[in-house]
């Protein structure tokens, strides 16, 4: 398995990736990454997985800061899922680390 890193951090986010990597593995709503980026950014916390350099995953969590939080947006590429990487996403949204 490829060395995956997971960032809270959207500043070096590339909205046109994250647009292609959504739409290529089928997980696509029609948001254009200038949305996608507003969607993040407007989030409680987001969490993007990367492979190798490559984003291959995202989790985002709306909550109203004291009681209620979803977690939606969570994805994983489809060459990358079924070996741990969303399950690890939802701990660094809780702890943001």
């Amino acid at each position: 398995m490829p060395d995956i890193t997971y960032t809270l951090d959207l500043t070096q986010v590339n909205w046109d990736e994250m647009k292609a990597a959504v739409q290529a593995d089928d997980f696509d709503n029609g948001r254009t990454p200038g949305q996608l980026k507003a969607s993040f950014c407007n989030s409680f916390a987001a969490c993007i997985a990367y492979a190798e350099g490559k984003l291959i995953g995202t989790a985002r969590v709306l909550s109203d800061g004291v009681c209620n939080a979803y977690i939606v947006d969570v994805w994983t590429q489809t060459a990358y899922r079924r070996q741990g990487i969303a399950r690890r996403r939802p701990n660094r949204l809780r702890n943001r680390s």
